[in-house]
């Protein structure tokens, strides 16, 4: 009902005092969600006040002017990006991917950078959809790229991909990801798509040198391929 009536020349008005409080904070939800922007709720103080404690039928003037309105909805979103629910949500994903990464080899893993470096990745992006910067969603992909990187790294050297492990640390990730490749191309079963994997791996490279190298990206491109990347 709420949203069918929640047109651009609606002056629908919200109550948000009456009812059971799992009522009223559904109501409340919806109300932001939509964006409703008359939204009211009594100020029980100030209604203390004139009704000075009596136990009684409360007349109609002494409510009207109890009434206050809620906050402007779009004020809620400093809180939420302040509060980063989104960041709350991805530290379980975070957690479970940063456990996978030590078991590789709990010796060498740096569990403590892989993971608060995806951690600050991803405050990084809530920072750069806030202010709409792309030198923000630059540095997002990059210290994205960097766990990334740490991951690899640890892999060659696990698995002995590469003939001087030292050397592995001078090379770019895209000389990394070619080790790895070549390592599956020799080891994996006939019914692997290797087609898929090598392409998969490219385009990964290309995320993180398209975001961090050029210039003349717009916003909502840089914005759609962290996106990509984070996920």
């Amino acid at each position: 009902m709420i949203a069918s009536n929640n047109t651009g020349e609606s002056k629908l008005i919200v109550d948000l005092t009456n009812g059971t409080s799992p009522q009223k904070n559904l109501l409340s939800v919806v109300a932001y969600i939509l964006d409703i922007k008359y939204k009211f709720a009594i100020d029980v103080i100030k209604l203390n006040q004139r009704i000075k404690g009596k136990l009684e039928f409360i007349p109609v003037a002494d409510l009207l002017t109890s009434y206050v309105p809620a906050p402007d909805t779009t004020r809620l979103d400093d809180i939420a990006y302040l509060g980063l629910a989104e960041v709350a949500r991805y530290k379980r994903i975070i957690e479970l991917q940063t456990q996978r990464f030590k078991n590789i080899d709990s010796n060498a893993a740096d569990e403590y950078f892989f993971r608060d470096n995806l951690i600050h990745s991803i405050q990084l992006k809530l920072q750069g959809d806030k202010k709409r910067d792309n030198t923000v969603y630059r540095i997002a992909v990059s210290s994205l790229s960097a766990s990334i990187e740490e991951l690899i790294t640890l892999m060659i050297s696990k698995y002995q991909l590469y003939s001087n492990p030292d050397d592995v640390y001078k090379k770019t990730l895209g000389k990394k990801i070619e080790v790895v490749e070549q390592k599956v191309k020799q080891e994996t079963s006939s019914d692997f798509d290797i087609t898929f994997f090598e392409k998969f791996n490219d385009f990964i490279l290309y995320l993180r040198n398209s975001t961090t190298n050029y210039e003349n990206l717009c916003f909502q491109r840089i914005k759609f391929h962290l996106r990509i990347a984070i996920f």
